[in-house]
């Protein structure tokens, strides 16, 4: 038998080769618990240096992209753009949106000239006398459009289901064969029975079959989901969005680590001393009475979710004495870190989800070093200056229709594909998302 303190320290050469991995799996486990902790601190001073200083130059560069996206939508309005260069521009309004909405400068207004522009293109009449805004009219015929394309592919579905259970259904039983008249005359009372039972198999084969085959096709149909609920750009634009680095304020809580549960005998044991350790009755001092409270009342909730290494940890720290352990318990002990070890894993990326803003912080500053953080926030801003910058220049430059066509003959290059081939574009062009 071999005790806690004798674990942790490995002080007995023959239990070396034996411990090594329990050993490993242990540092492993406080390892990645102090860097979660670091992450944490690392982020969220990360997160206060975005709000200082990178959000407002965001800010700045947000308020001529918004300008841009208001220039664009004016030339849309010009019949002298083909089709592929309105496709362009669409994307590039689209994107521009994208930005806004996250930077919460997507506002009504943009947002009733966009709605103007794509009735304009689109082909929706807006009636200039309702009380409706142009954007709740697109809405209200987006949304007619997707009931009507429900609607006809709700009546195919059961059409395609009804044919398919009809095939089943005929080889199964076959076709219905006339009788003679003569035959039917003589045995029309066994006939008519035969028939009623027939009838009645097939009723029930068909109700046992419509279930699975309506599932298989549901399936096989799933792809096309996504194709009945409109244009995923005018729903971006005009269903709402629940984006922006101020909807996500972070949470209060810290994420939880879920426990293997364990109610064996080392548990109880660990569970039992460890508890008259920190009995706060004991103590005299208020101070250390508070604290133990405080740790009783961990060691309790560890105790309910059969939490074992939260009671290891608790015992190792606080009793100091030791309690015998055989190979059994080590292994049981190993299973428990294994797996904490995947938990603080999954911890690590919960914790840079916590917020719209520690995902931004995670994915686009941090690195372990401080220096190198502060490198990246550096780059970034050098960044958005050097954008700000091609973008007045733009804005300056692009004043008529001939420097918006050279512009979007740039970007459509950059699409891969042709402004001047109008072939792949019809009259149908934005009908196809709905």
């Amino acid at each position: 038998m071999k005790t806690l303190t004798q674990i942790a320290r490995h002080s007995k050469k023959q239990n070396r080769k034996r411990l090594s991995s329990f050993e490993k799996l242990w540092a492993k486990a406080e390892r990645l618990q102090s860097q979660n902790e670091r992450l944490r601190v690392d982020l969220d001073s990360i997160v206060e240096q975005i709000e200082l200083t990178v959000l407002p130059m965001e800010k700045e560069l947000g308020a001529l992209q918004r300008e841009l996206a208001l220039r664009l939508t004016h030339f849309q309005r010009y019949k002298s753009l083909n089709k592929g260069q309105r496709h362009v521009m669409r994307n590039w309004v689209s994107e521009i949106c994208d930005i806004l909405m996250v930077l919460g400068l997507y506002d009504d207004e943009l947002r009733e000239v966009i709605a103007q522009d794509v009735a304009r293109d689109v082909g929706i009449k807006l009636d200039p006398d309702s009380d409706l805004s142009a954007v709740d009219q697109v809405s209200a015929y987006i949304k007619k459009l997707s009931e009507d394309e429900h609607q006809r592919f709700a009546a195919a579905f059961e059409k395609k289901l009804k044919s398919r259970i009809d095939q089943r259904v005929s080889k199964k039983f076959g076709k219905v064969r006339k009788n003679n008249s003569s035959v039917q005359d003589l045995f029309q009372d066994d006939l008519d029975m035969a028939q009623a039972q027939r009838d009645e198999q097939i009723e029930d084969y068909r109700a046992e079959i419509e279930a699975d085959l309506r599932e298989q096709m549901q399936r096989e149909q799933n792809h096309f989901s996504n194709s009945i609920h409109g244009d995923p750009f005018l729903d971006e634009l005009f269903g709402g969005f629940d984006g922006g680095y101020d909807d996500h304020p972070p949470l209060d809580d810290k994420p939880v680590i879920p426990h293997r549960k364990f109610d064996s005998d080392l548990f109880k044991r660990l569970f039992r001393k460890t508890a008259r350790a920190l009995h706060p009755d004991k103590e005299k001092d208020d101070e250390k009475r508070e604290e133990k409270h405080s740790l009783m009342k961990t060691l309790l909730e560890a105790r309910n979710q059969g939490d074992l290494l939260t009671i290891f940890q608790l015992h190792h720290e606080h009793v100091g004495e030791e309690t015998n352990i055989d190979a059994r318990d080590e292994k049981e002990l190993a299973k428990v870190l294994q797996f904490h070890i995947q938990a603080l894993t999954d911890e690590k990326q919960a914790i840079a989800n916590e917020s719209t803003l520690s995902e931004e912080a995670y994915e686009t500053f941090y690195a372990p070093s401080k220096k190198a953080r502060e490198r990246n926030i550096a780059h970034h801003l050098g960044h958005i200056a050097a954008e700000k910058k091609e973008l007045t220049s733009l804005l300056n430059s692009m004043v008529n229709l001939k420097t918006l066509k050279a512009e979007l003959d740039d970007r459509s290059e950059l699409e891969f594909f042709s402004p001047l081939d109008n072939s792949e574009f019809d009259d149908n062009y934005f009908s196809e998302f709905w």
